[in-house]
């Protein structure tokens, strides 16, 4: 990995420990972090008489690697012993509270909530599995990932990380340490300070996040919480710093009981019941359909209810509720109790049209989508997994299918949802109702999508073609892309780079790329977008929302602390 030159001399020193990880060498790894600490120029007496220690520390990097990550890179070890556990207790208290708080790509496991109806749910089945038991401090579920000079993702184990968070990161890049995770306001400017200083390439922090200027703090409940969407919920609350007094988890008989480590603390699973979901001012529904018609509007009703924020379909074309991606239509949420998430599908595709359709008009769209397995839940995935492992064995000429309703790997099938009257699927229509929805268009204005499952883990894409009411300039699009919040301009051909489900996964902005005029319509644009449908298209969306109806007064807090 190298920097830019007009990034300047400050960058040097980083540039120098980052390149080590290209060797892709656990002793690299542990080489970098400990250059980084030796390397500070504003080392002092006292940094120097801790060297000791350190290196004391660094020496027990090698046999975490086995303990705190697997081999792909999501999974807690249950097997701590107590001399290792007090080890990494030790490096994540010389590192401090550091308020950066990276992406841990494997804590939601790779599945998305489309919403099907009931009669496809075997193509639609939001996974839920037990939540992995995490490290004991709060650090230690770290996972920090760098982009090397080939695009390639690299994975440092969560005791190099500590390291290199302590050593490099905070002492570098400015960070004040936090002494509580929850004192919101210094933690946020402490990490926007950071982020202003950080390079493009290195600073991951969504353009969509909101700055919020709030003097309250809220009591949030998530429903659904030990699942696929739920625990990204829970994932984007603690990374966005969202201004958390209490978290409550509701969950079913069977979960009601269980403890889930957070960022705010151990959580109990209680019992769902209205009443209690009614205590909360913001509650976020991860649910099926049913669940949401029979209490959604219940735990909003009155002036006392709780601000629901619903990911499922049913309320998603109820005339009077908001269907809303936060930076598109946002205002709409004002005076609002019940806030509807779109489909993941149309919240990707919107997040790149709408720049567009500010500067230019749109007058009709065409989109045409490839969606990953994990839109089918986990079991969608392992029958990816499994299928292709049988056909590249030779253990079969074609992969088995319960889940898809045809083979998946080395395939693609038009068909997502049941079909519809009209040809198309309900997948497909979605897109259309929506966009229609969300951007304030007319009824019967010209949307039309062909929706189609591939051979993919996690993301999904799109191509888009785009039609104006005025002419269109490719370099003024480019530029709206480039400036709209939540969108990651990916488009440079010459060197290969353009929007990919493997770039697009994990990450909060949705990349748009391949942009250019279309040769067979008259002012129509046409470019490629994709984007993690677990965050953008469900989870992150949910958040972001929040977020602004903090920010418009739509919600508030029930009780000033």
């Amino acid at each position: 990995m190298s920097l830019s030159s007009q990034e300047g001399d400050e960058w040097k020193k980083d540039s120098d420990v980052l390149r080590q990880v290209q060797m892709s060498d656990q002793d690299a790894l542990l080489l970098a972090a400990k250059q980084t600490v030796a390397a500070d120029p504003r080392e002092t007496v006292q940094s120097k008489a801790k060297k000791e220690q350190e290196k004391e520390e660094a020496r027990n990097i090698s046999m975490f690697d086995s303990l705190c990550m697997s081999d792909k890179g999501g999974t807690y070890t249950n097997d701590l012993k107590d001399e290792e556990t007090s080890i990494l207790h030790k490096i994540s208290v010389a590192v401090g509270q550091c308020p950066l708080r990276l992406c841990f790509e494997g804590d939601a496991g790779p599945a998305c909530h489309e919403d099907s109806s009931a009669a496809e749910q075997k193509d639609c089945t939001a996974i839920q599995t037990p939540a992995p038991r995490p490290l004991p401090h709060p650090l230690t579920n770290t996972l920090l990932t760098v982009h090397s000079a080939t695009n390639q993702t690299m994975k440092l184990n969560t005791a190099a990380t500590l390291l290199a968070l302590g050593g490099s990161i905070a002492s570098t890049y400015g960070f004040t340490p936090s002494s509580s995770v929850s004192s919101f306001t210094s933690h946020r400017q402490s990490l926007a300070r950071a982020s202003a200083r950080l390079p493009a390439h290195i600073n991951n922090a969504s353009r969509s996040a909101t700055t919020l200027s709030m003097t309250s703090t809220f009591n949030v409940g998530i429903v659904g919480a030990t699942g696929a969407v739920g625990k990204e919920i829970v994932g984007c609350l603690e990374k966005r710093s969202f201004p958390v007094d209490s978290l409550r988890i509701f969950g079913s008989e069977r979960s009601a009981g269980k403890e889930v480590d957070t960022k705010f603390g151990k959580v109990t699973v209680e019992l769902f019941s209205e009443d209690a979901a009614r205590e909360c001012d913001v509650v976020f529904l991860a649910v099926d359909g049913d669940f949401s018609l029979a209490h959604a509007e219940n735990i909003c009703a009155g002036d006392d209810g709780a601000v629901v924020i619903d990911n499922s379909s049913a309320f998603r074309y109820k005339e009077g509720i908001p269907l809303v991606v936060p930076e598109i239509n946002a205002e709409t949420t004002k005076g609002k109790k019940l806030i509807a998430n779109p489909n993941c599908t149309t919240a990707i595709g919107l997040m790149a049209v709408w720049p567009l359709h500010k500067l230019f008009g749109l007058s009709k769209m065409v989109m045409s989508t490839y969606q990953a397995a994990s839109g089918a839940g986990q079991p969608g995935m392992d029958e990816l997994v499994d299928g292709t492992k049988a056909v590249l064995s030779g253990e079969r000429d074609v992969a088995e299918n319960k889940i898809f309703a045809h083979p998946l790997p080395f395939n693609v099938i038009p068909h997502i949802d049941k079909f519809q009257e009209n040809g198309y699927t309900k997948e497909e229509m979605k897109v259309t109702w929506e966009t229609r929805k969300i951007c304030g268009l007319a009824d019967d204005f010209p949307v039309s999508c062909t929706a189609v499952r591939i051979p993919t883990s996690r993301a999904h894409s799109e191509s888009i073609v785009a039609l104006f009411e005025k002419p269109v300039d490719v370099a003024a699009a480019r530029k709206a892309l480039e400036e709209a919040p939540g969108v990651k301009l990916v488009d440079d051909p010459e060197n290969l780079k353009y929007p990919m489900p493997l770039t697009a996964t994990g990450q909060y902005d949705i990349e748009v790329g391949r942009l250019r005029e279309n040769i067979a319509f008259d002012n129509a644009l046409e470019f490629f977008v994709c984007g993690d449908q677990l965050l953008r298209g469900a989870a992150l969306n949910a958040v972001v929302v929040a977020e602004a109806m903090v920010e418009n007064g739509a919600l508030k807090a029930k009780t000033v602390v």
